[in-house]
């Protein structure tokens, strides 16, 4: 059955660059069929065999964008010229945005993530296809154990492993293994009509790096390529799954302690944009918490607790990263009344003398909500406004690792008065005086909100300022065109609404 079909079966409106429909809703059935051009040609020159394979790597993992070549055919095996047929093909599609230090960005992940699902489906996915296979009679799946370095779970058993809300039906692995080693070492029996469906594995497993599970992507992808109702449902939940995995034991082990924390990052706008319904596709499942830490010493203790009582284990080099069972990344960013005045982080050790965690501690006191997500659980979460000063902080700091901050602060930008509008209507009714559109008053209270919580500290407010009034003057700088493609608007009004949380910034109320 075609990818499409199997939408419609489901019950999943889809709307393709072609022209083809199918839309079924309140009041409103839609069908268009058999319109050649869109996706028919874009598919004829971005997707080959070769290119799903490195669009997998690229999308798994981003930062590759920004390498030269030759180390993107290191990391993914792929030939000079298939990287650079992909990457200009991805770019002229609308799918990438080019840097001006050079390399790229995603400017429509989401949008390519749908699209490369089917053409892996259709295209790679079965010629991988070793065979199909069954377990002995008495043995337990959960009981295998797995050569990691070359053989991992994917679809059902990867999402039971993450989520422990699925009952697999079909166990689908990849691997390296030829067949008679997979027979030997896991007690497998060939079998036509089995349950077990083994594909050959497409990426290096030691590369990526995700423990006994395929990655989060290539999980989502199998479970919606099944066509089964069930799988497309736990698809759906498979990126919220940290919350209610991940959180409970970091709490219980910081409140332990006496310690206080909040969610920043990817979680926190996923968050918020969660409780407004606005659609938020992520991808790499990692939490950023920011932890109160009075004493520096205390943090040893902090990380050392976790890896002995959760499980949770240190990743080689970086001192705030932990990486939990599940898979889920998770960094702990220490910070008290100092980190925003002090630069120089070696008072947490000797690691930390690259790291800048200025906001962290004005944020704590001023930019955090209080959410209720989870059962018995409320956790305190960086607002939308805050999100968007310390992705601006850190974009400034390392402007050629921290590219998705700007489409995050894209997108925030695009939706918060979706996200604001009671508080908005309600506390700062003045901006309507005069004719606006929504974003510009909007952004105006983006700033009157962050001068909020950025009066004791003159030097940040003043760096802030310097930020904005920086990049609202440079049309043509990475920031105003990552803004500019994520929020589908030209570069003269993105700079206007800097200028304007510029505005709300220097108010005096």
């Amino acid at each position: 059955m075609e990818f499409m079909e199997k939408l419609k079966v489901l019950g999943i409106n889809y709307l393709e660059s072609g022209g083809n429909a199918w839309i079924n809703a309140k009041g409103l059935f839609l069908l268009i069929e058999g319109k050649k051009g869109g996706l028919a040609l874009e598919r004829k020159h971005l997707f080959t065999n070769a290119s799903i394979q490195l669009i997998f790597h690229l999308l798994v993992k981003a930062e590759l964008l920004t390498h030269p070549y030759r180390n993107i055919v290191a990391a993914t095996g792929s030939s000079l010229d298939n990287i650079s047929r992909t990457i200009h093909s991805l770019r002229e599609n609308g799918y990438l945005t080019p840097l001006q230090k050079g390399g790229y960005v995603f400017s429509n992940k989401a949008g390519l993530i749908e699209r490369w699902i089917p053409e892996y489906g259709e295209r790679l996915k079965p010629k991988l296809l070793m065979g199909q296979f069954r377990f002995l009679k008495d043995d337990r799946w959960e009981d295998i154990n797995l050569d990691t370095k070359k053989t991992l779970w994917g679809g059902e058993p990867a999402a039971d492993k993450l989520l422990h809300s699925l009952r697999p039906e079909v166990f689908t692995i990849y691997t390296k293994e030829s067949r008679q080693e997979l027979v030997k070492n896991y007690r497998m029996v060939s079998d036509p009509n089995g349950p077990v469906k083994v594909y050959q594995i497409f990426w290096d497993p030691a590369f990526l790096d995700h423990n006994e599970t395929v990655p989060e992507l290539l999980i989502y992808a199998d479970l919606l390529l099944s066509g089964s109702p069930r799988n497309v449902e736990v698809a759906k939940n498979l990126f919220d799954a940290e919350k209610g995995i991940i959180l409970p034991p970091m709490e219980r082990v910081l409140r332990e302690h006496g310690l206080d924390f909040y969610i920043l990052g990817g979680l926190a706008r996923d968050i918020h944009f969660t409780m407004e319904g606005v659609k938020s596709l992520r991808i790499t499942r990692d939490i950023d918490i920011a932890a109160f830490i009075p004493d520096p010493a205390d943090f040893d203790k902090l990380i050392a607790e976790l890896v002995l009582r959760e499980s949770f284990v240190k990743v080689s080099g970086n001192p705030v990263r932990l990486r939990h069972p599940a898979g889920v990344v998770v960094d702990v960013l220490p910070f008290n009344e100092m980190t925003s005045f002090d630069s120089d982080m070696v008072r947490f050790g000797p690691a930390f003398a690259s790291f800048n965690l200025k906001g962290l501690h004005e944020v704590y006191h001023f930019g955090t909500d209080e959410i209720s997500f989870e059962e018995d659980h409320r956790y305190k979460v960086t607002t939308p406004e805050s999100i968007i000063l310390l992705k601006f902080l850190a974009y400034e700091d390392k402007p050629e690792w921290r590219q998705k901050d700007l489409e995050d602060i894209g997108m925030l930008l695009k939706y918060y008065f979706d996200l604001n509008d009671r508080d908005i209507y309600d506390n700062h009714n003045d901006l309507f005086k005069e004719e606006r559109e929504l974003e510009s008053i909007s952004a105006q209270v983006i700033g009157r909100k962050i001068r909020h919580s950025l009066l004791s500290n003159d030097a940040l407010f003043n760096s802030f300022k310097g930020i904005l009034e920086k990049h609202s003057r440079d049309l043509s700088s990475t920031p105003i065109s990552i803004l500019s493609r994520q929020m589908s608007k030209p570069a003269e009004e993105v700079s206007s609404l800097l200028l304007e949380i510029r505005e709300g910034l220097l108010e005096e109320r």
